[in-house]
């Protein structure tokens, strides 16, 4: 059974882009182990999933025909549940982010995250998500999903190097460690810095055990649960 939700697909055609740690995500649980680019393989975290056992994903953005479309490649003869809430797109997110109370925005995350109760999720997509939110969001946000994660839930961001601009693309899947990218429509969300440092408190249970530098100046990050993986030394000039 294949199952997505909110599937409004956008209308541009995307680039597609080399992620090396991408494919750390679910290297040991794809149907056939070559991923969609020739690539050389990559030490990347271990992670075992029965193949019985749903594939239960989230991806903060709001779903892309190349996402649906990967999962329905490597995952057809399994179960598996794709949740896209496009938390870019909530008011509360792309306004001002006024001060708030962390009960009051655990609340506006869950509400927005629709997530059912019974849902733990084995991947959580955050791409750039965490440049576009001040830093009380984030821990609030990690917070309303603390009910849906576990030790194997493996997620997967985008940071920059201080200094160079968040470029402002809407993000999916086209292969195990390629992802596609467009440019998103509309004015661009207010950019919050954050350093790895910053991060370390913010997304627990999460921690960065992996990060490489990319194009664009931009750096992709491995986030695992804490007591899986050694976290990477704090980059001083590494913003989210």
């Amino acid at each position: 059974m294949f199952k997505a939700r909110r599937a409004d697909v956008p209308a541009a055609v995307p680039s597609e882009v080399s992620c090396h740690l991408l494919g750390g995500m679910w290297q040991s649980d794809l149907k056939h182990s070559a991923p969609h680019h020739s690539a050389k393989k990559h030490n990347t975290l271990q992670h075992s999933m029965p193949q019985n056992k749903a594939m239960r994903v989230l991806d903060v953005g709001s779903a892309g025909a190349s996402t649906v479309n990967f999962f329905g490649r490597h995952f057809n003869q399994r179960h598996c549940y794709l949740a896209f809430p496009d938390l870019y797109a909530e008011p509360f997110i792309s306004g001002s982010q006024p001060d708030m109370t962390r009960a009051d925005l655990i609340s506006l995350f869950t509400a927005a995250l629709k997530l059912k109760p019974d849902v733990s999720l084995d991947v959580c997509l955050f791409w750039d998500f965490f440049s576009y939110l001040r830093a009380p969001y984030i821990a609030a946000m990690l917070e309303a999903l603390r009910p849906h994660l576990s030790a194997a839930t493996r997620g997967y961001c985008l940071g920059a190097m201080r200094a160079t601009p968040m470029p402002h693309y809407h993000y999916g899947l086209a292969g195990a460690d390629t992802m596609t990218q467009v440019r998103r429509g509309g004015a661009p969300l207010r950019l919050y810095t954050h350093t790895q440092a910053d991060l370390a408190g913010l997304l627990a249970p999460f921690v960065i055990s992996k990060s490489r530098l990319m194009e664009e100046g931009r750096l992709e990050c491995l986030l695992v649960d804490r007591s899986v993986a050694p976290v990477v030394a704090h980059g001083a000039a590494t913003q989210f």
